[in-house]
């Protein structure tokens, strides 16, 4: 579930609007409690139903980078637990793969 939630990141980055689509959509299923995004700003806040005592408070942010950031969703989707995901290791590597593909992009 991880690695899902890297690939869901990835397009926060490039195809934001599709990514609010998507994090609302799971706010309406009931899986997050609270969603509010910034467009402008391109900051997503989030409450989660899992961990703490009542849910995790987390956002992502454009400024923050984007293994930082899946930690962030991590929180989000399931709490303190989400370390324990079996496919962590390969979101991870998946979130610093792309990472390292768009800074060679820009370094052109």
């Amino acid at each position: 579930m991880m690695s899902y939630l890297a690939d869901k990141l990835i397009q926060y980055y490039e195809d934001f609007e599709g990514f609010c689509e998507w994090i609302l959509t799971m706010k309406k299923a009931g899986v997050l409690k609270n969603v509010k995004i910034d467009r402008e700003r391109g900051i997503v806040s989030i409450k989660g139903k899992v961990g703490g005592i009542d849910g995790v408070s987390t956002g992502l942010l454009r400024s923050i980078d984007p293994i930082n950031n899946l930690v962030c969703l991590g929180f989000a989707f399931f709490g303190e637990y989400w370390v324990y995901m079996p496919d962590t290791d390969l979101a991870f590597k998946k979130v610093k793969k792309w990472w390292k593909e768009q800074i060679k992009k820009r370094r052109k």
